[in-house]
């Protein structure tokens, strides 16, 4: 396995799981997209697995990476957004199913610049945020109406049970 295998170590031990147990050199070796369908009925059985440790009152938290893609809306100019760093049918699959799903940062505000004129500069906080929903910029969702940023502090895992 590569070193790419600790960029998104369960999705690339999924895959290799996947090519051993299937003889493939690699995830493209059955055809066009058919290796990623069926890692994708994989997330599903793993998926099912966190089920059952929440039905058992155990919480289950997944942390991910992010990546820069350009998203193409079908009303609008394509746009970069932060994605999750996974196969995009496999990440579609996880928030799909998940309760919440975070996007923490830290926080940044835009300040007037007083060397130039009506510019803005953006400037860190050095506050960690989770943001709780969706824009243009992310994907966040969260079920329980919470607010759009909240800080990021352990505290908010013990509330959300």
């Amino acid at each position: 396995v590569s070193q790419s295998r600790y960029r998104h170590f369960l999705e690339q031990l999924l895959h290799v799981h996947l090519c051993e147990k299937n003889n493939w050199k690699s995830m493209e070796a059955p055809g066009y997209g058919k290796g990623f369908a069926m890692a994708q009925e994989e997330w599903v059985k793993i998926l099912n697995i966190f089920d059952s440790f929440v039905q058992a009152d155990k919480n289950v938290l997944l942390v991910g990476h992010d990546q820069i893609k350009s998203f193409v809306s079908p009303d609008q100019d394509a746009y970069n957004r932060y994605m999750i760093k996974l196969n995009q049918k496999s990440a579609n699959l996880i928030v799909a199913k998940m309760d919440f799903v975070f996007f923490a940062q830290f926080e940044t505000i835009l300040k007037e610049d007083r060397v130039k004129d009506d510019r803005f500069r953006a400037v860190g906080t050095g506050k960690r945020v989770l943001r709780t929903s969706e824009t243009p910029a992310w994907v966040a969702k969260n079920r329980f109406s919470l607010q759009p940023t909240i800080p990021m502090d352990e505290k908010i895992f013990t509330q959300l049970t």
